[in-house]
């Protein structure tokens, strides 16, 4: 199939439904994950549509990723596997014997594998976590609201919880990033809220954030890189040039 016909079709897709998953596209279309995403990226230099993550929505629909427009969990779970645990890998090479905040989302939910031999305390209101007797490290559930959409709980009960902890290090995610500013977004406030507790009761606040994400906006602005201590995230996604730009600003406030 020839790129335009492919777009077409993504486009016709789009306008039927105002969002389309970069998953689903590539067993439809018969075609790779980097095919879909240089449609994608031809797409949005036309300014047909714009990218979110894990997919893409119609520009006359909003510009920044929202509560409506983000992926389900299911398919989030099973989106880059390997670049999570790589992410995951890095968090747990930071920890010693610490006790640390990690945030709700897919992102980290193979955190626990790589911290079980670790001497560590882990607070979170991820329900994605898991901890087993035989690991070394320890995982305490914060209280609250229960969401099945994001699998992690909310609302004031967690926010009070959350006051009673003093963390060594805090690993915060992100729906988006965006190089040129530098703020840090989410598709909606609950969580937002959650992630801004957690910064205040850390001494090192690091960014943990997958290549999908670089780029783009969110609906709520709930942090700046500069409020962080160090960003944690794959490599080879980022221009040489960018990643001078990133390492500056981190470096001027240390």
């Amino acid at each position: 199939m020839l790129p335009k016909e492919r777009q077409e079709i993504i486009l016709k897709k789009i306008d039927e439904e105002g969002i389309v998953y970069l998953s689903e596209l590539t067993k439809e279309l018969q075609a790779s994950t980097c095919t879909i995403r240089r449609d994608f990226d031809k797409l949005e230099s036309d300014h047909l549509v714009k990218r979110v993550h894990g997919g893409a929505v119609k520009v006359q629909d909003t510009e920044h990723i929202l509560e409506t427009t983000n992926l389900n969990m299911d398919t989030r779970m099973t989106m880059h596997p390997e670049e999570k645990r790589v992410l995951c890998q890095e968090i747990a090479r930071l920890v010693k014997d610490d006790c640390i905040f990690i945030d709700g989302g897919t992102t980290f939910m193979y955190v626990m594998d790589y911290l079980q031999n670790k001497n560590v305390i882990v607070v979170s209101h991820n329900c994605l976590l898991k901890n087993d007797d035989t690991y070394r490290s320890k995982l305490y559930v914060l209280g609250g609201l229960h969401s099945s959409k994001y699998q992690m709980n909310l609302e004031p009960m967690t926010i009070d919880d959350l006051r009673y902890f003093h963390f060594d290090k805090v690993f915060i995610g992100a729906a988006g990033f965006t190089l040129e500013d530098q703020n840090i977004y989410t598709a909606e406030i609950e969580t937002a809220k959650v992630k801004q507790q957690a910064m205040k009761q850390g001494k090192k606040k690091y960014l943990v954030i997958d290549s999908e994400k670089i780029g783009m906006y969110g609906f709520y602005t709930m942090a700046n890189l500069k409020d962080m201590d160090g960003l944690i995230t794959t490599q080879n996604i980022m221009s040489l040039q960018d990643k001078l730009i990133l390492a500056s600003n981190l470096e001027s406030r240390k």
